[in-house]
């Protein structure tokens, strides 16, 4: 292979990955910035259409459901924030993050902030408040939604299944579900104690 011909597909792929770089720190862009042609699919295209009704659209934060057929994104207008699901706006909150979809695609969630409590939005209709909330996890057969939650008045974490409280430590993270769906575990802190919770039982402890 001639030297040339190497050398300028280096310059290419060089270009090509500081193209990359370049639209990834940008951060979230409003809606005009979005090139058209970054929307390949017909699911897009509608989406394009629809985004010209509102103002501020943070693109990273567009999701799609696993089939295609649905798409929410949130919207920051007059200092506030909603979400647009499927064409249809929600109710406006402080502040919307962390949009996810179920497995099955028929279920739809979303965290939100209003007057000092996060609480998730799960199919329109809003859950328990809390002082603080992670990240959502949908079991695989979409049957359960779970998220840590804080309450400062209890002054601990805990694990929230299907609006159930349960399993209560002074840290709770990595809420995982078995393939099946038929499990549930955890990673959390007792004290100076790191341990695994599996279905509400305490199977390993170790020294933080």
């Amino acid at each position: 292979i001639p030297i040339v011909s190497v050398m300028v597909g280096i310059i290419i792929a060089a270009v090509g990955l500081r193209y990359v770089f370049d639209q990834f720190s940008r951060g979230p862009q409003v809606l005009d910035e979005i090139p058209k042609a970054k929307l390949r699919t017909q699911e897009s295209t509608k989406l394009a259409a629809i985004l010209e009704e509102y103002g501020e659209v943070q693109d990273r934060y567009i999701v799609f459901s696993e089939d295609h057929r649905h798409v929410a994104y949130p919207v920051r207008q007059e200092g506030k924030q909603f979400v647009v699901w499927d064409g249809a706006a929600q109710p406006t909150y402080f502040e919307v993050q962390d949009l996810i979809f179920s497995p099955d695609n028929k279920q739809f969630a979303y965290r939100a902030y209003q007057d000092g409590q996060w609480f998730y939005v799960l199919d329109g209709k809003l859950q328990e408040r809390y002082e603080g909330i992670g990240i959502p996890v949908f079991s695989p057969d979409s049957r359960q939604f779970a998220y840590v939650a804080f309450s400062a008045r209890r002054g601990f974490q805990f694990m929230v299944v299907n609006g159930e409280e349960q399993s209560f430590y002074d840290g709770v993270w990595d809420i995982t579900f078995s393939k099946d769906s038929k499990q549930i575990a955890h990673a959390a802190r007792s004290g100076n104690e790191v341990l695994v919770v599996r279905d509400g039982k305490e199977v390993k402890r170790h020294n933080a």
